[in-house]
């Protein structure tokens, strides 16, 4: 804190993650831009849902950290009393929460207690079933039996109007609006489908799983009970002549022959219904391969769906708690920004955070001098593929924060006119000097990376061209 410089200053530029403040000409400080950041002064609280272009800032900077420390509006129960009275609706956000307990945030520096109660009517409600950390919800405005502030939830309507909420900084934006509780309400709509989905996938491919296994084993039980063996029952040689033989002797020929083709008779009948047992079963067999097959084919389907429906969970978390999503390449990340200027400087941020160390971080800031995106810069980066964007954010990372220059990671010399060293350097009128970095080397038509660095130090990124482009 004994370092800290107290300057004004207006907002130049800001993001979610990241503001630019110019200081004002008569601030006493060797920074021509200071940076407020998201993550480490606001517990990642969105700085474009508070801070807008032109806005005029005063605050501490401090050199160290080389971070700028806006005055905060203070919000005391108090004077939130008197602008908000007794009955009016507000949005809080909920800081933290337990079972029986929310701490709710009118105001960064104004938080109120809630009890379960002053939540739910239902006695069975506990609150962090109700609510999560981030939540942004409305509540009334009431006071306890002494006067203090206290809030309520339970009688709030959907459809009663809901009072403007305060500034972080005084004469900036509401810090909660309507429209931010509604996305995050429907951000978890989708989430909790989706979820619902994935456990409905599950269940799906269980029921499946059983079904086939019982139906292998009532085959198996099938197969076992009964013999296989369709082949023809030998009958031997034909009856010998009844000449020579007494009545009696006769008669017993002819039992013994009616008892054999009795016998032959129900072999036949017991070896048809065997045979037609079989044919049965073999057909059984063959649809049981052909229903294994579709099932499996079903199973296969569902499998895949149910990977589909996990990554987009996954993804749609990381994209809401951290803002960046690993899994996703650099052009599909676009859709998170308004711009794509904005989006090129998040993903040089996003690079500079994980892959400096703290140290490095220190050493190499990235607000080292200001630096700007050029519409040439976008044109060229949205052509490249995956990989070639994924090379210009390393290189232009290294080039802003100056740590190129420091360390040579790679050949950065002048821009010069043509491939000759006699040719003249690149200078535009303002005396800004054209310079040219490598992005790839050893490979046919290797990407060099052109920017422009100016009298005062500050950076402009202004193209990404092949080997024999020398377009400053």
């Amino acid at each position: 804190m004994a370092n800290r410089i107290h300057v004004n200053g207006t907002v130049a530029s800001v993001t979610e993650t990241m503001a630019m403040v110019k200081p004002d000409a008569a601030a006493k400080i060797s920074a021509t831009a200071m940076m407020i950041d998201a993550v480490s002064q606001f517990n990642g609280m969105p700085l474009d849902s508070f801070l807008s272009e032109g806005l005029t800032l005063s605050g501490d900077w401090d050199p160290t950290a080389m971070r700028f420390f806006p005055d905060l509006a203070e919000w005391s129960e108090s004077r939130f009393l008197e602008q908000f009275p007794t009955g009016t609706v507000v949005l809080g956000l909920v800081a933290a929460v337990t079972r029986q307990s929310a701490e709710v945030r009118l105001h960064p520096s104004l938080p109120v207690e809630m009890k379960r109660d002053d939540v739910s009517t239902n006695p069975r409600d506990v609150i962090d079933h109700l609510w999560s950390k981030g939540d942004i919800v409305s509540v009334r405005v009431i006071r306890d039996p002494s006067g203090r502030l206290r809030l309520r939830h339970t009688d709030v309507d959907d459809d009663e109007p809901i009072a403007i909420a305060p500034p972080v900084i005084d004469g900036g934006e509401p810090w909660l609006t309507k429209s931010k509780m509604d996305l995050i309400d429907s951000t978890k709509e989708m989430w909790e489908r989706e979820r619902r989905e994935a456990e409905e996938f599950t269940k799906a491919l269980d029921v499946l799983s059983d079904r086939m296994q019982l139906d292998i084993d009532e085959l198996e039980r099938a197969l076992g009970s009964i013999g296989t063996d369709t082949g023809e029952i030998p009958v031997f040689g034909a009856a010998p002549a009844a000449d020579g033989l007494s009545a009696r002797e006769r008669s017993n020929q002819e039992f013994s022959a009616a008892q054999i083709r009795r016998m032959i008779t129900n072999y036949k009948v017991e070896l048809s219904k065997l045979v037609e047992q079989n044919r049965r079963l073999t057909d059984a067999l063959s649809a049981k391969a052909r229903r294994e097959s579709d099932l499996a084919e079903q199973a296969e389907a569902l499998r895949g769906q149910l990977s589909r429906a996990r990554q987009e969970i996954q993804d749609s978390n990381k994209r809401d708690h951290s803002g960046s999503s690993e899994s996703l390449a650099v052009a599909d990340r676009r859709s998170r920004y308004g711009t794509v200027e904005e989006w090129i400087r998040e993903e040089i941020r996003a690079f500079w955070i994980g892959n400096y160390t703290p140290d490095d971080r220190t050493t190499f800031p990235l607000d080292r001098q200001p630096w700007r995106v050029l519409p040439s810069f976008i044109l060229t980066f949205q052509a490249l593929t995956d990989d070639g964007m994924d090379k210009a954010i390393k290189m232009a990372t290294h080039i802003v924060t100056g740590r190129n220059a420091v360390e040579h990671i790679t050949e950065d010399h002048p821009l010069r006119e043509g491939d000759e060293n006699s040719k003249p350097e690149v200078v535009r009128d303002d005396g800004a000097l054209a310079r040219r970095a490598y992005i790839e080397s050893h490979t046919a038509q290797s990407r060099r990376l052109h920017y422009w660095k100016l009298r005062d130090g500050s950076i402009e990124l202004s193209r990404v061209g092949l080997h024999d482009d020398f377009t400053p």
